[in-house]
This record gives C-alpha cells, sequence and structure tokens, in this order.
C-alpha cells in the first residue's frame, strides 16, 4: 500500500513545504517576514487566570509607534519593524519589483557601509538584520546583544531610511532569480501550486508568477522610487524586546529615527480578485513517477464570522494530522496517498479552500475521487461528539508554546493591531473554540467548499493523464468540476486546451 510506504518524517516534510506555500500563496503567513498574516490562536490557559502581559509603547513625533517589553533572561535584543503597504499595492508594470526592494533593503548596503562592508560589520557584531515585503506590509528584523544596541540600531536606522540598493547585488539577484525560473520544472509541489495560484487568483497581484521578462525588467532607478514611496514611518510600528531600560531605548530611537519624516502613502483600492478558470481538472504533463494534485478554489477573508469553527472543521477533515479524516480515509485505510492536505485557507483579501494529494500515477484518479467522498461526507455526515472534543483539545493544545517568550507576544501585540482584529480576540478565542458546535462545523463545508467551481491542477506523467481520462469519460457524477484539460508549463501555466 502506499501509504505503508513512505515513513511518517517523510510526510510530515511534505506536509509542512504544501503548507508554508499555500499559506504564502493565499496570503496567510504570520512568519516573521512581511507577508499577509493570520494570527495564531493564544496558548492554553486558564480562562478565569488569563491575563495577557502588555508591552509598553510610545509614539514618536513622526508616527512611528513603540511596542516594546523587557526581558532580563538573556542580554540580546530582538525587534522587528511594520510598514503597511505590500505588494498587493506595487505598480501593476513593474510584478516582483517591491519584492525584491524589500530584500535589497539589507543586501544592498546601506549609508556610508557598501553591501560587503555592511556583511562584514554584523558579522563582528554576531548580529542579523533582515528585511522583506509580502502581499500586505514590509518588515525589518534586527536581532543583537544588548550592549551592541546603539551600533546594530544605527544600522537598522540606514537599512530602513538610506538603503544604497548596489548595483552587483542587484545583479546576483537577478541571476539567482533566473536560476531558480528555470529550475521550476523540476519540482512537481513548485510547479502545480503556481498553477494553481494563477487559476485560483487570475490576473492580480495574488495570481501573479514572476518570470524572466519581469526579472529583466526590474532596475536599481525602480527599486528606489519604490523606497521613496513605500517606506514611511507614519503607521509603522516597532515591536522590541531585550534586556534594555526603556530611558536608554528611547534614547537610541530618537537618535536615529527622529528626522525619519514623509507621509503614509495611499494605498488605493485593492483590485477585485474573483476566479477566472473555468472549473475542471488541469493536466500538466512531466516526468515525474509520482503525481501531485492541487484540488480548490476561492476561499474566505481573513476574520470572517466563521473563522472559529474553520479551525475546527481544517483539525478534523486534513489539516495535516495523522487523525484527520483525510489522513485516517485516503492514506491509512486505503494506501491511495503519500501524504495529503486540506483544509480552508482564510486569507487577504480573500483565501483559498483547497486539498494537496501525492499519489501514485495509477491512483490519481481514484485519489481525487475518495477525497471528494470524505468532503462529502464533512457536508452531510454526523460529526460524533468525541471527535469535536479531540478537535478543541488539538486546537488548544497546539497553540501552548506560540506566546512562550516575550518576543512572540510584542511581535503578537503589533500584528494584533495592524491587521485590525478585536481588541478583545485573545481574551476570547480560547471560550469561542470551547463553544464550537458540530452544526458550525457542518456549516463551514457547506458553504466553504463547492465541487462543482474547482479547479483540479494534476502534475504527473502520461499513466495519470490516461488514468484520469478514462475515470472522467466513465464517471462524470464522480468529476462535478467538469472536463479534463491538458496545459503546458513553461515558466508559468501556458495555454490549456
Amino acid at each position: 500500500m502506499v501509504g505503508e510506504k513512505g515513513s511518517k518524517s517523510s510526510v510530515a516534510a511534505f506536509l509542512a513545504v504544501v503548507i508554508a506555500t499555500l499559506l504564502m500563496l493565499s496570503g496567510c503567513s504570520s512568519g516573521a517576514a512581511g507577508r499577509s498574516a493570520v494570527i495564531p490562536p493564544p496558548p492554553e490557559v486558564d480562562l478565569d487566570e488569563y491575563e495577557q502581559q502588555a508591552p509598553q509603547s510610545w509614539q514618536l513625533a513622526n508616527g512611528m509607534t513603540v511596542y516594546f517589553l523587557y526581558d532580563e533572561e538573556i542580554p540580546i535584543l530582538r525587534g522587528t519593524f511594520y510598514i503597511p503597504g505590500g505588494t498587493l499595492w506595487e505598480p501593476q508594470e513593474l510584478p516582483g519589483a517591491l519584492q525584491v526592494m524589500g530584500q535589497q533593503m539589507r543586501q544592498g548596503g546601506a549609508g556610508e557601509l557598501s553591501a560587503d562592508e555592511l556583511d562584514l560589520e554584523l558579522e563582528k557584531l554576531a548580529a542579523a538584520i533582515g528585511t522583506e515585503y509580502g502581499s500586505e506590509f514590509g518588515t525589518i528584523s534586527f536581532s543583537c546583544l544588548s550592549s551592541d544596541a546603539p551600533r546594530v540600531l544605527s544600522l537598522v536606522a540606514d537599512v530602513v531610511r538610506n538603503p544604497r540598493f548596489q548595483q552587483d547585488r542587484l545583479e546576483l539577484w537577478k541571476g539567482q532569480a533566473f536560476e531558480s525560473i528555470k529550475r521550476r520544472r523540476d519540482d512537481p509541489n513548485t510547479v502545480a501550486s503556481l498553477a494553481f495560484k494563477q487559476l485560483v487568483y487570475g490576473d492580480t497581484p495574488l495570481g501573479q508568477v514572476l518570470v524572466a521578462e519581469d526579472v529583466r525588467r526590474i532596475d536599481r532607478i525602480d527599486l528606489l522610487r519604490l523606497h521613496r514611496q513605500f517606506v514611511k514611518p507614519a503607521g509603522s510600528a516597532l515591536a522590541i524586546t531585550g534586556k534594555i531600560s526603556r530611558r536608554e531605548l528611547e534614547e537610541i530611537l530618537e537618535k536615529n529615527f527622529s528626522g525619519w519624516g514623509g507621509v503614509s502613502p495611499a494605498l488605493g483600492e485593492l483590485p477585485e480578485i474573483n476566479m477566472k478558470a473555468e472549473p475542471g481538472v488541469y493536466f500538466i504533463q512531466l516526468p515525474f513517477s509520482q503525481s501531485t494534485v492541487y484540488l480548490g478554489h476561492l476561499g474566505p477573508q481573513r476574520l470572517s464570522s466563521d473563522h472559529i469553527a474553520i479551525e475546527g472543521f481544517n483539525t478534523i477533515f486534513g489539516g495535516g494530522d495523522f487523525g484527520s479524516r483525510l489522513m485516517k480515509r485516503i492514506r491509512t485505510e486505503l494506501g491511495l496517498v503519500y501524504a495529503i492536505f486540506g483544509g480552508v485557507i482564510p486569507g487577504f483579501p480573500v483565501g483559498q479552500a483547497v486539498m494537496v494529494l501525492q499519489t501514485k500515477s495509477e491512483s490519481t484518479a481514484p485519489a481525487i475521487v475518495e477525497s471528494l467522498d470524505v468532503l462529502s461526507d464533512m457536508k452531510d455526515g454526523v460529526l460524533d461528539q468525541a471527535e469535536l472534543e479531540q478537535a478543541r483539545k488539538s486546537i488548544k493544545n497546539s497553540f501552548i508554546f506560540r506566546l512562550d517568550t516575550p518576543d512572540d507576544l510584542v511581535r503578537r501585540t503589533v500584528l494584533l493591531k495592524l491587521l485590525k482584529y478585536p481588541k478583545d480576540y485573545d481574551l476570547t478565542y480560547l471560550g469561542k473554540v470551547s463553544a464550537m458546535t458540530p452544526e458550525e462545523i457542518k456549516a463551514v463545508a457547506q458553504s466553504r467548499w463547492h465541487p462543482d467551481k474547482m479547479v483540479a491542477v494534476v502534475v504527473g506523467n502520461e499513466t495519470a493523464y490516461n488514468a484520469l481520462k478514462e475515470d472522467i469519460l466513465a464517471r462524470p457524477d464522480k468529476y462535478p468540476m467538469g472536463g479534463l484539460k491538458r496545459c503546458t508549463f513553461d515558466q508559468r501555466l501556458r495555454s490549456c486546451s
């Protein structure tokens, strides 16, 4: 059986890649970088005793807000700047340029230091600075010894305010980007995820896939203009923790950032995101012995009214755990897949509902059918009370270590505000998880999944195509999304017929 061949570690590794990919594609990741975020819920605690430690906060005259929590455990300073405005609002004629600008703020040198000199200085200080721009905001993260705070924060200020965008570092990035684009076809998960992204999000910032022509078009002047447009103090926030007094920190920040000026950019209206592709099975033939399948459609916005029930649904249905229904039925009982994931992933401005399968070529069709059957059972079947209780427990237990450091807590405080979460979100979350009902979870299955609107991207060989063709023609009732289309994939999804 397929399910008996792969180790749990290999399955977990595949699922980790899939989930990370999906979060990036849907704009839902809450990583340290500037990607769009879904705030992870708080750790499990006694609701009657739960009281979140609040960081100190103050605002500089230029509109930059500081959130600080003293941490005496080790002599380390950690911080992250959050600057509103991301790739959702970048110029349409320069796809990918804002993301490159974010990366090159650190990599291209800053202030009086060349790129090599900045690398050497940080190495001598055992310090780190990282920069990135994502769909909703940019981040500048740093860490250093507390004793080096004055010097490192002056370097951070230069990275934020005076990046050099050194030409040779930009050319280095371009060479790496060209190589990465050429290698896309070597990884079936990359091909499937990018094709699915284009089909679901269409010709919008969330559906963009950088190609060689886009890379060639980006130049240093573009990066300077984007920096001038997007990197502003008004509305920005610094989350910082460490063994340093507030007074000393205020003096350092005032010295390095008080002269940073400018008003926040007018971001404008977000583009409307609607799925453009016809429902169907989109097959991309590549010489892989296994098939990779992405199956789904658009999903809800972050913080939808049923977002708590969505978490319960995901846990039970297919959120990557070996106890989920998809894993138990499709992998353990039937042995049809090596790995499988399924869930509703809220995002901004929209998310996705998706299932991801890795299977043998000859098992491609039955794996899809059986997965749809598990979804159908979630819609029409009965949710056992014991299953619900296990889901509640699993959700709570998985969050215990999410806020186990002051750095986690302060960054969370900033993200809650930046992403406009309710002020009482943490305080009410656990109670809402405990109050989840079987009817609410069933409603997620019924309202958030529409098989007749799905696109299925399948990357595999001729054996997989023939199996799909035979099965789809013979069992149209099992494929409500439509017919089978052959597609080409070069740097991105091309024509389908």
